[in-house]
């Protein structure tokens, strides 16, 4: 993996036994909390803050997209290339 690259990953718990990892790649900016309760991630309706934070030249900005990251009660973000998800079965 990339050091640009910022994995999010949920706990195994009884109702749901699979580990999720949200797997963000070509990190350019990012203002997240240690950890969430609850997880919601949406494409960015507000950019002002990530751009305050990060100046993507404009050549560059359609390889990149902003996505809030909250948990219904605190919110921030992450500029990055892409996002994926994954599950690890075994766990």
């Amino acid at each position: 993996m990339s050091h640009r690259t910022l994995v999010l990953r949920s706990e195994a718990r009884d109702a749901v036994p699979q580990v999720l990892d949200v797997v963000f790649m070509n990190v350019l900016a990012m203002k997240i909390r240690h950890d969430y309760r609850q997880l919601v991630i949406s494409e960015a309706d507000d950019l002002d803050e990530a751009a305050d934070f990060v100046e993507v030249p404009e050549r560059f900005r359609h390889n990149y997209r902003t996505y809030q990251v909250s948990d219904g009660t605190h919110s921030g973000f992450v500029v990055c290339g892409a996002l994926q998800l994954r599950h690890d079965p075994t766990s």
